[in-house]
């Protein structure tokens, strides 16, 4: 017996397959701390898409260059100096200069 698919079942059988082999994780939780290369996670406080980078041991922010976030912690290079922000601060644009010391060891190795 022949079985027809209609348009729209073929169509979510389509995005149904597409959405389990995807990879992005949307949640208001911390994404995790070492996922697998080029893990993305949308995280929801800030409304921005983190991809991990392994080199790094951090996330960076896809759409903001040169900036990273890590275990709740947004930073940024702004002219040579380091900046740190939280998500809330980060939706605002607030900023402070990150002190000695306290950058991931991953930015703080490449970047310091």
């Amino acid at each position: 017996m022949r079985r027809y698919f209609s348009s729209l079942n073929v169509l979510a059988l389509v995005l149904s397959t597409s959405i389990a082999m995807s990879s992005i994780v949307v949640a208001h939780d911390e994404p995790p701390s070492r996922p697998r290369p080029g893990y993305v996670y949308y995280y929801q406080p800030a409304q921005v898409r983190l991809v991990f980078n392994v080199g790094l041991g951090v996330y960076r922010v896809d759409g903001h260059p040169n900036c990273y976030y890590h275990e709740g912690r947004f930073y940024r290079v702004d002219n040579g100096v380091w900046m740190v922000t939280t998500a809330t601060e980060f939706k605002a644009g607030k900023w402070k200069k990150a002190r000695r010391g306290s950058l991931p060891p991953g930015l703080a190795k490449q970047m310091g």
